[in-house]
């Protein structure tokens, strides 16, 4: 996973999957067009299905 700027091509066979949006948008963040609703960040400790 990598973040690039909204008018940058990307690498071959990278595909976007979400989008960061300005704090003061809402969603901030999608996924696949949706709302991205769970906790932001990677917590390790977290159960696998605590993560999607």
């Amino acid at each position: 996973m990598a973040t690039f700027p909204p008018d940058v091509k990307l690498p071959a066979r990278w595909k976007v999957i979400g989008e960061v949006l300005n704090p003061s948008a809402l969603p901030q963040v999608t996924v696949d067009g949706a709302p991205w609703t769970s906790k932001g960040g990677w917590d390790h400790f977290g159960a696998i299905e605590d993560t999607y």
